[in-house]
């Protein structure tokens, strides 16, 4: 995303955002503290109020994506931890040697029985037609730090999804005083 916008009739460019800092997921908004200043480096009121409107519009369409991810990534939480706490019980049963029947999925709503003796290595589906064999403990360490850094994700997702909400606050404040300030500037006009 630019740092700074500029109006197609407009010959110089006006920032309305703080250029990207690393570690940042979007630039932050600028609080216009002068509107008539602001308006007179657009152009003109309307000038500026359509690139705080495009820049409301980039802060909006990465918080979608955003969410769309913090989503992606929590409905696959559940099933990692469904696959993990099996995988677990799966190695207690190894190590005490004893047999373990388990029902398994063939399909929707279709299901096997089966008796595992000795349980060494499991096939983990990663995607993309891609099946791996791992160790039982190989497969839990595995898990186990895909469910870190999945978490880790969605917590810096969230935090990004709250940036970009005060990003918005403050961009929407700024169109408000805008257009306000264009409104008395007609009324100004019209009256003389």
């Amino acid at each position: 995303m630019s740092s700074s916008s500029s109006s197609s009739s407009s010959s110089t460019q006006v920032a309305v955002s703080k250029p990207l800092k690393e570690g940042q997921c979007a630039p932050e908004a600028l609080f216009i503290t002068s509107v008539e200043e602001m308006s007179k480096k657009a152009g003109s009121p309307l000038d500026l109020i359509r690139l705080l409107e495009e820049l409301f519009q980039k802060y909006t369409l990465m918080e979608k994506h955003f969410s769309q991810q913090v989503l992606s990534h929590g409905q696959r939480l559940p099933e990692v931890e469904q696959l993990l706490e099996s995988l677990t019980l799966l190695k207690s049963k190894a190590d005490s040697k004893e047999p373990l029947e388990v029902q398994y999925e063939l399909a929707s709503t279709i299901y096997a029985n089966a008796v595992i003796d000795e349980p060494k290595t499991i096939l983990l589906w990663l995607g993309a037609d891609t099946l791996v064999e791992y160790e039982i403990g190989e497969a839990i360490e595995m898990l186990q730090e895909q469910l870190t850094t999945t978490r880790n994700l969605i917590n810096q997702l969230s935090a990004d999804l709250t940036y970009l909400q005060d990003q918005k606050n403050t961009t929407k404040v700024n169109i408000a005083r805008t257009h306000n300030y264009n409104v008395a500037l007609r009324k100004q006009k019209a009256n003389k």
